[in-house]
């Protein structure tokens, strides 16, 4: 087996490709190897022969039958500079130091192109991926529960049987000085009460970003539908005033028509100004424990 590697063999047949001149070369050192054996020989013939028995590349260039001028030929056809006092032995480096110099390039860019195609692939099935949970269940669930909550909660109608009696309600408001006021509340009816009184205080209009990016189903470690959704707030003059972010835990009420109703609320609001994006999941800080849980697909609606 040659202990020369595909690419330095592909070298050294262009090398002797570059002319005819070189071509008969290449069929001469075959024939010395075989010893004239073998007298009708093809350039591609000769080039496995020359390759199985040789140890080297530099071997190659060095015989007897690579002459100076074929050396300096092919380096002046690279346009590669060559000293005044050159020697066969310093032609035949240089042409080594070239190949080796070139082979890194090659290296390099493969590597880059493996890279990019990796990026490209994982790119593509982040977002298959993403086509496809999109369409869950519980993820359709989940957009149209947010777009029904929150145009309610700005238009008031949310009524208290939409809650579990003991529904429980947490809300975060951080200002703009990032200082945090956080209240919380037990029963449907306190629920809505510190709902609406929040809603009355600030006259926030809930903005959700009812994407996928914006709005998930998740499934709880007690078998409950979590509903993740994020957006912006606005004043009456549709003023971006800051963000928001909620998590609702929906469960089915099997003596309300086995409606689904809402257990649990964390709802968080921040003062916030030169918002020039509709926010992410992904970049809401106080949801990042649930975007972890499991979208399943198998909820029945």
């Amino acid at each position: 087996m040659s202990a020369i590697s595909e690419y330095e063999g592909s070298r050294i047949l262009e090398f002797f490709k570059s002319s005819e001149e070189n071509e008969k070369k290449l069929i001469s050192i075959a024939k010395t190897i075989t010893k004239n054996t073998l007298t009708h020989l093809s350039i591609n013939d000769a080039y496995k022969i020359v390759l199985l028995h040789s140890d080297s590349v530099n071997s190659i260039l060095n015989r007897k039958t690579v002459s100076k001028e074929m050396l300096y030929k092919y380096l002046t056809d690279k346009n590669i500079p060559i000293t005044n006092n050159f020697t066969k032995t310093t032609l035949v480096e240089q042409i080594l130091f070239y190949w080796k110099n070139t082979e890194s390039q090659m290296q390099q860019y493969q590597d880059h192109q493996q890279q990019q195609s990796f990026s490209q692939q994982s790119q593509v099935s982040n977002e298959q991926h993403t086509r496809q949970t999109e369409n869950f269940p519980i993820n359709i669930m989940s957009r149209n529960f947010s777009s029904w909550f929150y145009k309610n909660y700005n238009d008031f109608t949310i009524q208290p049987n939409d809650f579990w009696s003991d529904c429980t309600c947490v809300v975060r408001i951080i200002d703009k000085n990032g200082d945090l006021k956080e209240d919380s509340t037990i029963t449907s009816r306190l629920v809505l009460n510190l709902l609406y009184s929040i809603r009355g205080q600030f006259n926030f209009y809930f903005n959700p970003n009812l994407s996928h990016e914006g709005t998930r189903g998740k499934m709880d470690l007690h078998g409950f539908v979590l509903i993740l959704c994020c957006g912006t707030l606005h004043s009456h003059e549709s003023v971006s005033q800051g963000v928001f972010e909620s998590a609702f835990s929906l469960c089915r009420d099997p003596f309300s028509d086995n409606n689904w109703k809402i257990k649990n609320i964390k709802l968080q609001l921040q003062s916030q100004t030169g918002i020039n994006r509709i926010p992410e999941l992904q970049s809401c800080s106080s949801l990042q424990q649930f975007l972890t849980l499991p979208e399943s697909d198998e909820i029945t609606l």
